[in-house]
């Protein structure tokens, strides 16, 4: 039978990725070898980083929660092999170097989540721009071509900001 890799974590069974992202970063931070000064921390820290890799990867999560209350082994499954074992390959490497080296290594990086606040600035930002764009357009009246400019400028980057924010805001919506 398989560790329980949400119990490890401490996330639920339907953690987003952000859940999941935010636990790695909490959980790694209190087994990191460096940090922490003990028998067990090695192997916690090696555990922690297996249960990241399966759980944010979708193809090996859904092989995972398939079979971990079971008897039947997804070590058969040859992407699941795989990911075991970059998995603990990764976590072997990341043990033996000190917090700081770890801590600024890309892969560690991209497990940084985006505060909310971001996203409610990005929104408000959006709604200005997107309101300005429209609004030039009928105040520049005798300047009818900076007010075009300014529409095909500012509408557009508010939109994006504002699909941007909600796309943010959605997967954070489980943390606030």
């Amino acid at each position: 039978m398989l560790h329980d890799y949400y119990n490890t974590l401490g996330i639920p069974q339907d953690a987003s990725d952000m859940e999941i992202k935010k636990a790695y970063r909490k959980c790694v931070r209190a087994t990191h070898p460096d940090l922490i000064k003990s028998n067990k921390s090695f192997d916690e820290f090696m555990l922690v980083n297996e249960a990241y890799e399966i759980l944010i990867h979708h193809n090996t999560r859904d092989i995972y929660n398939q079979d971990y209350k079971t008897s039947h082994d997804p070590m058969v499954y040859e992407a699941y092999y795989h990911w075991i074992n970059v998995a603990r390959d990764r976590a072997l490497k990341h043990s033996k170097m000190m917090w700081k080296e770890f801590a600024g290594t890309d892969f560690y990086k991209h497990t940084q989540t985006t505060p909310y606040i971001i996203h409610l600035v990005g929104l408000m930002l959006g709604i200005i721009l997107l309101m300005s764009g429209i609004g030039f357009t009928f105040i520049l009246k005798d300047n009818q071509a900076l007010g075009v400019v300014l529409f095909f400028v500012l509408v557009p980057i508010g939109v994006f900001l504002l699909l941007q924010s909600f796309a943010g805001m959605r997967a954070l919506k489980r943390y606030h």
